[in-house]
């Protein structure tokens, strides 16, 4: 009979404790509303920007991963010119790192939140010298839950050399 009691007493325990792990982590994950709004994008979007030849189709997916921890956005999945970035809370803010084309990795912080617009900026990148090409800057517009925006500010030679805007619409 004690030796059935201890068992039901550690099943009680870790019952208990794996409730407050995970009650504690969906705290932290909740708590940053920057990075619960973001979410939204969750799911396939069809974008459109415009190039030297004319507008160009950009396709997009968001899927959370990790538990729902992280946010990966693929632009232009399965094609040579694959890029993914990684938004997830950094305490009260959210970090992203842009994994380009270019071979580089900068990493944005973001800077402020406005309404449904998040700034990021450059925080600190892999494989970038001072003077080398990246992506410097990001902003998200959040229009409504079928619409959103990007623009990408282009670094190359240590100053802003362009500004790449995106327009995306939800696929059904």
């Amino acid at each position: 009979m004690k030796k059935l009691f201890s068992v039901f007493a550690v099943l009680i325990a870790g019952v208990l404790l794996s409730s407050s792990l995970f009650a504690k982590a969906e705290k932290s994950e909740n708590s940053n509303t920057m990075f619960s709004e973001l979410k939204m994008l969750e799911g396939n979007w069809m974008g459109t920007h415009k190039t030297e030849k004319g507008e160009e189709e950009v396709p997009v997916n968001f899927a959370l991963s990790s538990g729902g921890s992280i946010l990966v956005e693929k632009m232009f999945a399965g094609e040579k010119k694959e890029m993914m970035s990684v938004y997830h809370p950094a305490g009260e803010t959210v970090l992203m790192t842009h994994y380009c084309m270019l071979g580089n990795q900068p990493r944005m912080r973001l800077s402020k939140q406005s309404g449904k617009v998040f700034q990021f900026k450059f925080q600190d990148a892999s494989n970038i010298g001072k003077k080398d090409p990246h992506m410097h800057e990001l902003k998200v517009t959040l229009e409504d839950d079928r619409h959103f925006s990007q623009e990408w500010s282009f670094y190359e030679n240590g100053k802003l050399a362009n500004t790449e805007v995106f327009h995306f619409v939800r696929k059904k």
